[in-house]
């Protein structure tokens, strides 16, 4: 059964080696410390007790900024992802917020079609905003989602 809850900065070391796995260029330890010290939610699933992917969000004025998002590689595309994502949106209709924000890799279809799915749109692109190591940049796709 999965189970949504915040992330505390002493299991850290849960998020890491999914991070790591996930992306491109990964966040360091610090930058999750970082950001949890300035107040940031991270949220996490849980299968059994175990971790098995999370959502850093910034919140700024009514909006939540999602900084970094990923799912343990073994168990993509199994609908974690999606879970974790409305239930993203869930808590930030709780909180009466009103825009989800978002930056996405051009290349990361997977994640572009779970966001349009879930009722994000695009808005724009910000031009080389990736590093791609040994390849040089990357577009970002701006998404947002209205909540109101």
């Amino acid at each position: 059964m999965k189970k949504i809850r915040e992330v505390g900065i002493l299991e850290l070391d849960a998020v890491m080696p999914i991070e790591r796995a996930a992306h491109l260029t990964p966040w360091t330890r610090l930058m999750f410390e970082l950001g949890l010290q300035r107040g940031d939610t991270l949220l996490g699933v849980f299968i059994q007790d175990r971790l098995v992917g999370y959502a850093m969000l910034q919140k700024i004025a009514d909006e939540w900024h999602l900084h970094n998002i990923a799912v343990q590689d073994s168990l993509q595309g199994q609908g974690i992802g999606a879970f974790l994502l409305e239930a993203v949106m869930d808590q930030a209709r709780e909180q009466n917020l009103a825009l989800i924000l978002l930056e996405v890799r051009e290349s990361n279809v997977s994640a572009l079609h779970l966001y349009r799915k879930l009722g994000f749109t695009e808005d724009g692109v910000r031009k080389d905003y990736y590093a791609v190591p040994g390849e040089g940049r990357e577009n970002a796709i701006l998404m947002s989602c209205d909540l109101t």
